[in-house]
């Protein structure tokens, strides 16, 4: 076992010991001693066609031996070339042109400039804003967290970020217009919480009404944010709330409405498809689930599969040339964009997916995925389980009623996840659903490749883990 500080290594969480991996085959992952892991959610949300495909692994290694970097002002290489021409099949509508960086969020930084730098193009030098959601999250850059909506770790560096608005995000099972009063319609959110801590119960309860009523209702407060504030360059959204909300699918009249906004506006609609994209929702990207046609999609984690780090935006070639025009190149870049050994990987995982169809193995398998998770509702502490291909959150909740979350000095999510990874399964924790500290989400979201009764396994060990603990 290796822990902090008795390793040179600066560890992600410097509190636990940590067993070192030394194998992964399909949806396993397999340490030192030979002790076996069930990914149940591809590391974080990244895993998408299975550990230990050789096929990648010999792409790259290919690619190293030709050529293993050149710098993006220099030289293009068929590979990138060939991936691009790929995603560009692939992507909604006539989303044609694709920029690879090296993870999401420097894909998040990037569509924030271009977003910047399109308004000016188009002579709309005040228009600088980019609006997000609470709660949402966007990546840990000081850009990617000043877009985000996730007050714990914004709250380190709040006087760093760049104040840009927020609105409510179709977060149904917590809906912001029933008795959480704290969000207004401007979207101004409190300091650091999501909602205040009113010390009642009553506030977590669920709105009475449809979720098509919701979700229309938190379009609208876009709207009524973009009639008083002008400066909005763009909106950004994941098509399903990830580690923000758990796997909160938006009610179907959503995202219609938000492109009719955003259209009327003149603003661009940015879908965030890090962890939706390359077919976790059953779909190649989520947004497609919703029939809208985004101007930017950010794309990360499945991308690669996460056999090395990589990211991508996609944008529509007229977006581009406005840029040409006005400035006659695009101000911004990094020093691995472009590389060739990413885009092999990325080429190979694509390859993969495709010819395994395995977006369309994830939707066929999500129906029985979402029936075996309901098992977990015998449990006193799930609130609320939701899923959408083989993406999953499931809520825990100190109050199944009034949905009262536990409070964050428990530390719930943690004990769950340690028991479950004792008993051989990793699963993903997130906190702070509920009011941007309190609220802990389990997020389940194993290989695309996953047998039927490899998630009845999963499935199993979860309620065996959750049955152990106590409030």
């Amino acid at each position: 076992m290796f822990s902090f500080p008795n390793s040179p290594v600066f560890y992600r969480d410097l509190d636990r010991a940590y067993s070192e991996v030394v194998r992964g085959e399909g949806i396993f992952l397999y340490d030192r001693s030979g002790k076996q892991y069930i990914d149940g959610s591809g590391g974080a949300l990244v895993v998408n066609i299975g550990h230990g495909r050789t096929e990648v692994a010999e792409a790259m290694s290919r690619q190293a031996s030709q050529v293993a970097y050149t710098h993006g002002t220099h030289f293009t290489t068929e590979v990138l070339e060939r991936l691009s021409a790929t995603l560009a099949n692939l992507l909604p509508g006539d989303l044609d042109k694709v920029y690879l960086v090296q993870g999401g969020a420097e894909a998040v930084e990037t569509s924030i400039k271009l977003a910047r730098q399109y308004q000016l193009a188009l002579g709309r030098p005040d228009k600088h804003k980019i609006v997000g959601r609470w709660p949402s999250y966007h990546g840990n850059t000081l850009g990617a967290l000043a877009v985000s909506g996730r007050a714990s770790l914004r709250e380190p560096y709040e006087p760093m970020l760049a104040d840009f608005p927020r609105v409510p995000a179709p977060y149904c099972y917590r809906c912001p217009f029933g008795e959480i009063p704290s969000i207004s319609a401007a979207g101004t959110p409190p300091p650091r919480l999501l909602a205040p801590r009113l010390g009642s119960a009553s506030r977590y309860a669920r709105a009475e009404g449809s979720c098509a009523e919701c979700g229309v209702k938190c379009a609208d407060a876009l709207e009524q944010l973009l009639d008083r504030d002008t400066a909005v360059a763009a909106f950004i959204a994941e098509p399903v709330i990830g580690a923000a909300g758990g796997a909160c699918v938006p009610p179907p009249e959503y995202f219609p409405r938000v492109r009719e906004i955003c259209d009327r506006h003149g603003i661009l609609l940015i879908a965030d498809e890090v962890m939706t994209g390359f077919g976790r929702t059953g779909r190649y990207f989520g947004m497609e689930h919703f029939g809208v046609q985004p101007d930017v999609v950010v794309m990360g984690k499945g991308l690669s599969s996460g056999y090395i780090p990589a990211g991508a935006i996609a944008v529509r070639t007229s977006l581009i040339e406005a840029v040409r025009e006005r400035f006659g190149n695009f101000t911004h870049g990094y020093t691995f964009s472009h590389h060739p050994v990413v885009a092999a990987a990325c080429e190979a995982v694509v390859s993969i997916l495709e010819r395994e169809q395995l977006p369309e193995r994830a939707w066929a398998k999500g129906a029985y995925f979402s029936e075996r998770l309901r098992e977990l509702e015998q449990s006193p502490l799930v609130g609320d389980v939701r899923a959408i291909g083989l993406l999953a959150g499931i809520e825990l909740v100190a109050d199944r009623k009034t949905k009262a979350p536990f409070p964050r000095s428990r530390r719930l999510v943690e004990e769950v996840a340690e028991k479950a990874f004792a008993k051989g399964l990793i699963v993903y924790r997130s906190t702070g659903c509920a009011d941007g500290i309190d609220g802990d989400l389990i997020m389940l979201a194993p290989p695309l490749i996953i047998e039927e009764e490899q998630i009845d396994e999963l499935t199993s060990v979860l309620v065996e883990t959750l049955s152990e603990v106590r409030p």
